[in-house]
């Protein structure tokens, strides 16, 4: 049983001194009578360092894990943003 737990601990603690970095990141508002959409030129912001497009960001090592499409206001004016999830190993 010690050595069970001992390799669990082992195992957890691997996986934890490899975790990597991930952030979310938002492009500018755009108004939804104008939306041009998802394109190579959107540019994110993903936190103080990290900023680019989709194909800059890949070349930095960054993965796309997810993207959503988000609605900021409804009004007489709805604008809406995009979202992406990034993560390096």
């Amino acid at each position: 049983m010690k050595y069970i737990l001992t390799g669990a601990v082992l195992l957890l603690s691997i996986g934890a001194a490899q975790a990597g970095e991930a952030h979310v990141c938002r492009s500018e508002t755009q108004k939804v009578q104008k939306f041009i959409g998802l394109s190579d030129n959107t540019t994110f912001t993903c936190g103080e360092n990290v900023k680019g497009n989709i194909p800059q960001l890949a070349s930095q090592g960054w993965k796309i894990v997810q993207v959503t499409q988000q609605v900021e206001s409804l009004g007489a004016s709805p604008t809406s943003y995009y979202e992406l999830v990034v993560q390096k190993p």
